[in-house]
């Protein structure tokens, strides 16, 4: 191959690679994109609509441009504080708008006229649909990870409370045995096998070729997650079933933690009633 083929696979290579990075980030993130009109539903060119995580701190900005819209992407799930300025309008705040992963929300912004210096509060709540996304979808927040209950510890329990899930595990052939040799994901949706379902940590791909995760992530690192039933873009790709998108962690400015620990007692506990070799024995 001649110096100008090498160059052409090169700069084909870097091309496939950033638009692959950039859709793994995305998966993980959320969009606030929106609209600022004044009150007579003109369009306001030059505001400064800026984002503030109110976890982590983190800000991020975007300016209207001459049809008055405005898009900040890559933000990372969670509750954000907003704000709209433009020269000649009052400032709009905005103190709690939460944004959960793979979302896209509109955000439409009508400014008052008056001093630079004025403030006004936004308590309006979210859209009820979102306009944005095509398929059909389900997010698992942090207040249900936190306190739905999970014998099992394992991040696919979760998945279990949401209407038209059930286990694949229950022919034989699904099980990781001697007529496969695979495991799966456990979970059926829409009737599928279990081995068509693709996980994603943060962006990056956890699945082991049949469905099954590489690595259990504990419960304790998940800040929520998504699962993409059907009619998902190419983004969400690489699978023909579902596509489960979970979002870990991440530090912020509060410190914060948890432990843990299982006990149970033989004085509590009581002799397995199958075995009447040793009725004596208790067991822990």
């Amino acid at each position: 191959m001649n110096t100008k083929g090498l160059a052409f696979l090169a700069l084909l290579v870097m091309a496939v690679w950033t638009v692959s990075a950039s859709g793994q980030v995305d998966v993980a993130s959320a969009t606030l994109k929106g609209t600022v009109t004044d009150k007579s539903d003109a369009l306001v060119m030059g505001a400064t609509v800026t984002a503030t995580s109110n976890d982590k701190g983190i800000s991020r900005s975007a300016t209207t441009g001459a049809e008055g819209n405005f898009q900040i992407p890559l933000l990372p799930p969670g509750a954000y504080k907003v704000e709209v300025e433009a020269r000649g309008f009052n400032k709009a705040v905005n103190e709690n708008v939460p944004l959960t992963v793979g979302q896209s929300l509109i955000y439409n912004v009508q400014l008052s006229t008056g001093g630079v210096t004025a403030h006004v509060a936004i308590v309006e709540g979210g859209q009820l649909i979102d306009v944005e996304r095509t398929q059909q979808a389900n997010s698992i927040s942090t207040k249900q990870v936190e306190n739905l209950p999970n014998v099992g510890r394992t991040f696919q329990n979760y998945v279990y409370t949401l209407p038209g899930v059930a286990s694949s595990t229950a022919p034989r052939a699904q099980f990781a045995s001697r007529v496969t040799g695979f495991g799966t994901s456990g979970l059926s949706i829409g009737g599928s096998n279990g081995r068509n379902n693709l996980i994603m940590v943060d962006g990056g791909e956890n699945e082991a070729g049949s469905g099954a995760p590489r690595y259990d992530v504990s419960t304790e690192a998940i800040q929520e997650f998504q699962v993409n039933r059907n009619s998902f873009s190419a983004e969400f790709g690489f699978t023909a079933g579902t596509s489960l998108n979970i979002v870990t962690k991440s530090g912020t400015n509060k410190f914060h933690g948890s432990g843990f620990i299982y006990y149970r007692s033989d004085a509590t506990s009581a002799r397995n009633a199958f075995d009447t070799l040793n009725p004596g024995q208790k067991y822990a």
